[in-house]
């Protein structure tokens, strides 16, 4: 019950980068935003994933591990593609490459965290 392989994780990235037209619309500014971006940390209990984001299944942890590996993958291919480039995520809004970038960065850490803790 942790994250969905492809919902989540940032593997569904690349391709919404590769769908996505230059430039990026208007992005509203957010508080909450832009305190998880300067500290780098999600705070435990205090958001709810969609229902699209959660598992259908309980995955084992070498399944974790292969998804991990996947999202590494699939970060590694969204930096070499345009900068530009743009996705909209369901609470932060229109991020540019370089913020989702970052964001799935912060998200895989935060679920790091909570598995460290259990």
């Amino acid at each position: 019950m942790l994250f969905s392989p492809i919902r989540c994780s940032g593997a569904r990235f690349p391709n919404e980068f590769i769908a996505s037209t230059p430039p990026p619309p208007q992005s509203r500014w957010s508080p909450i935003t832009s305190l998880i971006f300067l500290t780098g940390s999600i705070p435990r209990g205090r958001g709810k994933a969609p229902d699209v984001a959660m598992p259908k299944q309980d995955i084992s942890a070498d399944e974790l591990v292969s998804l991990l590996d996947r999202s590494d993958q699939a970060l590694a291919e969204a930096s070499r593609l345009d900068s530009n480039r743009w996705v909209k995520h369901f609470a932060f809004g229109i991020l540019n490459r370089e913020k989702s970038l970052k964001l799935v960065r912060i998200h895989n850490r935060h679920h790091l965290r909570i598995i460290a803790d259990l």
